[in-house]
């Protein structure tokens, strides 16, 4: 079981979010994974709104030095990448995929991709990249 609780802030806007998530083994090399996240956007002069988010996902171990993961998010999602017009974006869906590669204990090599849709016809493509150096 985790719980987190965030605060954002932008100019003129700010986010504050939180909830529980919950990790489940179905197997020694696969993982279900959950979380429910209560969000509340404030703007300078408009009344605040509240966002019910959404996630699942499993993450597997496709070999010892290989994970590979998909997930769904039904709401504001990647909170790492937030950035302000997603800030109410409680009607998006989201589906994203990734992989990550051990090239040593010490070195792990990332990447994945999203897929975005929300009102009025908006979808976003993410990929990205990453490199995790451990010491």
């Amino acid at each position: 079981w985790t719980f987190q609780l965030r605060y954002f802030g932008f100019d003129g806007a700010n986010l504050w979010i939180g909830g529980p998530g919950v990790s489940i083994d179905l197997t020694p090399r696969v993982v279900l994974q959950g979380e429910y996240l209560r969000g509340r956007a404030e703007f300078d002069g408009i009344p605040s709104i509240t966002s019910d988010n959404a996630s699942v996902g499993v993450l597997a171990h496709l070999s010892d030095r290989v994970r590979g993961s998909v997930s769904y998010h039904r709401g504001i999602d990647r909170l790492d990448w937030l950035t302000g017009d997603r800030l109410t974006a409680d009607d998006a869906n989201t589906i994203g995929f990734g992989i990550a590669a051990d090239a040593t204990p010490f070195v792990t090599i990332s990447g994945g991709y999203d897929f975005h849709s929300r009102a009025d016809d908006v979808q976003v493509h993410r990929a990205r990249a990453w490199l995790t150096y451990r010491f």
